[in-house]
């Protein structure tokens, strides 16, 4: 599996800046791959040309899954639009603007149902996604609005995770998520990118890309400014200047302590680490 970006500008109007400059990017195989940079630079507009809710003012994307080819751009008219937002399932940042059926069970089954045209296999994809979230049979019947900021996020992960697409694109998945919601969510992530897929994540959380990310793109004011491991991508001083970002929790321990393990990613690992060098 493939996505590239090829010299890919944006614009939402063409008397004001471009959003994407002249982006040239390519994702490829079952990677989880982290979208970083402050407010503005572009990431949500980034991957929404993936499944080509938005269309590139200049340049073209190409995305390959198996046997199939598509391609995004102003001056082709890719009519399986369908198909391509099958194979990568983007849920949104605010869940209210996925949610809209009268129950929760009827919410999640709507993309598999509008896919497979199959009810008996839609339910049964639908009821495997909930559970995977978290989600028992007692909330199937509920109203999707009457549910819990976290609860809403859940429910339109798994409306997207039960079409089974080929790239899971998360836009800020950790935004109202308690502790235990958000282990399950890495949890998730990482099975999912077991099951060979490609996991794309919009996200503010360092110590989350620092745990889960196998590389992070960032953006600034448009641009990719760096396209990198965790590691290397917050041991460049300058790259983490120009995109104002935080410094996650077990790099700055690591830095202070002169660690340059690589490895050590999560707390865990790294109160392991150091209980070892305690006991030599």
């Amino acid at each position: 599996m493939r996505i590239n970006f090829n010299e890919v500008s944006f614009t939402y109007n063409s008397k004001i800046d471009y959003v994407l400059k002249d982006v040239d990017l390519e994702l490829s195989n079952n990677q989880i791959i982290f979208i970083m940079g402050e407010s503005g630079s572009g990431k949500s507009t980034l991957i929404q040309h993936i499944n080509a809710l938005l269309i590139p003012s200049k340049g073209e994307i190409n995305l390959q899954f198996n046997d199939d080819s598509f391609v995004i751009s102003k001056n082709h008219k890719e009519k399986r639009l369908k198909q391509i937002r099958r194979h990568c399932g983007l849920v949104f940042q605010f869940p209210e603007h996925q949610l809209f059926e009268v129950n929760v069970l009827k919410d999640v089954m709507f993309g598999p149902l509008n896919f497979t045209r199959d009810d008996k296999l839609s339910e049964e994809w639908s009821k495997d996604a909930l559970s995977k979230l978290g989600i028992d049979k007692s909330y199937y019947q509920r109203s999707p609005f009457d549910l819990s900021g976290g609860e809403k996020r859940k429910v339109a992960i798994a409306g997207i995770l039960a079409s089974r697409p080929q790239v899971l694109i998360l836009d800020e998945p950790s935004a109202s998520l308690d502790a235990n919601s958000k282990e399950e969510l890495v949890k998730l992530i990482r099975e999912i990118k077991n099951q060979g897929k490609m996991i794309i994540v919009v996200s503010h959380d360092v110590d989350l890309a620092y745990e889960l990310a196998d590389k992070i793109v960032v953006l600034s004011n448009g641009k990719v400014i760096s396209y990198k491991t965790p590691y290397d991508t917050f041991n460049d001083k300058e790259i983490v200047e120009t995109a104002n970002l935080e410094t996650p929790f077990v790099y700055k321990i690591s830095d202070a302590l002169n660690i340059e393990d690589k490895n050590l990613r999560r707390i865990g690992d790294l109160a392991t680490y150091l209980r070892g060098k305690a006991n030599e």
